[in-house]
Formats: structure tokens, sequence, C-alpha cells
């Protein structure tokens, strides 16, 4: 189930490549779905998701050729978004850190090793501890065996 004042399911998506027999597309929140890509996307894609009761909203491509994420996040905000919560992979959440977008971190850590694994952040291009992100108003929980980190980081 799906809770909060503005529950939508936003799916950044560069190249709308999201398959029209995805999950996400088939289920009773469909129209709380919001696919976000970039102004490239091809309009019979675009037209089949909107059919399918999903939004799609075109976005401006970033200097990488990305979603252009200030844009995005402008945009949601414009449709009544206020409050955004990222289950990304490390590409994504590695730029909303190197674009200076986010306002809050949570990180769950369970008492397990499974070895290589994706990696959460990527290259931030920081080269020493002076230039490290710091976070204020920082809290420590445990919920059953996992440790919870939650902070703002501080812009600097």
């Amino acid at each position: 189930m799906i809770r909060g004042a503005n529950p939508f399911r936003i799916i950044v998506d560069t190249n709308l490549k999201i398959p029209l027999t995805a999950n996400v597309l088939a289920d009773h929140n469909v129209n709380k779905t919001i696919i976000v890509t970039t102004k490239t996307a091809r309009e019979e894609k675009v037209a089949a998701i909107s059919k399918l009761g999903a939004r799609v909203l075109k976005i401006s491509q970033d200097c990488r050729g990305w979603v252009n994420l200030k844009e995005m996040l402008f945009e949601l905000g414009r449709l009544g978004l206020s409050s955004i919560m990222v289950e990304g992979g490390g590409k994504i959440i590695t730029s909303l850190f190197k674009d200076r977008l986010v306002d809050r971190l949570v990180v769950a850590v369970a008492p397990k090793v499974i070895g290589q694994g994706i990696e959460a952040v990527g290259d931030l291009g920081i080269e020493n501890l002076t230039s490290a992100f710091e976070f204020t108003d920082v809290s420590y929980r445990k919920i059953g065996v996992d440790f919870v980190f939650e902070g703002r980081p501080v812009i600097k």
C-alpha cells in the first residue's frame, strides 16, 4: 500500500526503457505513477504508457545526457509533490549528491555480509576528508537487528 500526502511512485528512466508489461504499469496504483524521462523519448512509447494510466514527464537532459534532476524536482514541485523518497541505485543517488539535491539521508545496515555488491554511492570526486559530506541532526537507532543512520547533509 502506498501512503502519504502525495503517494506517487516516480520512476526516472532517461531512455524510457520501461517495459509496457512492467508490474508498476499494471497494478491498481498505475494512476499514481509518474515516469520521468528526457525530451528525446519516443512519442509512441509515451502514448502507450499514458494509455496504461501512468503519467510521463519529459525533462531536459543534463550534461551527461541523463534526466536533469534539478528540473525534475522543480516540475514535480509544480505538480504539488513536496517530499520525495529515493530508493535508487548508485547512479541516481550519486547524481543527487553531486547536484546537492539531498536534504536527508537514511541508511539501514543489516548485520550480514554478501561480498562484493552494487555500490550505493559512486565517485563523488571528493579526494580528502575536509571536502567530505558532513551531516547534522544525526540520529542512530536499532530496528530489530538492523541499525539505521539518519542525518541532514551540510551544504558547503
